[in-house]
């Protein structure tokens, strides 16, 4: 079992790159989640965590899984443009995405 310590090691480095990667402040998750931005900077700090729901809850402010916050990998990359691109391809039909992973492979080439 991991331990207490290193989850919350992981989710308070995950938390505060998060932040600085979406150009947000403590005080926009602490509006969005209706918490104070004391108990915020207290998960900033690696002092306490938050609920499980808030967990959650950040993790979708975010854009990010749950499991992203909590464990020692490298978050991928959830950027704006990133999200439109796999929202666009979502609605694409079968043809549709097909032609999109052709053209993908011929630019990376």
């Amino acid at each position: 079992m991991i331990n207490e310590k290193i989850i919350k090691t992981n989710f308070c480095k995950n938390f505060n790159n998060l932040l600085q990667l979406n150009d947000k402040k403590q005080v926009d998750v602490a509006k969005y989640l209706n918490v104070s931005t004391a108990i915020v900077t207290e998960w900033s700090k690696g002092r306490k965590m938050p609920r499980l729901d808030n967990i959650h809850r950040i993790a979708k402010f975010f854009g990010v899984e749950a499991n992203d916050l909590l464990t020692d990998r490298p978050i991928p990359d959830y950027s704006p443009d990133y999200l439109t691109l796999i929202d666009l391809y979502s609605r694409l039909d079968d043809k549709g995405k097909q032609a999109v992973m052709s053209l993908a492979k011929t630019l990376s080439e």
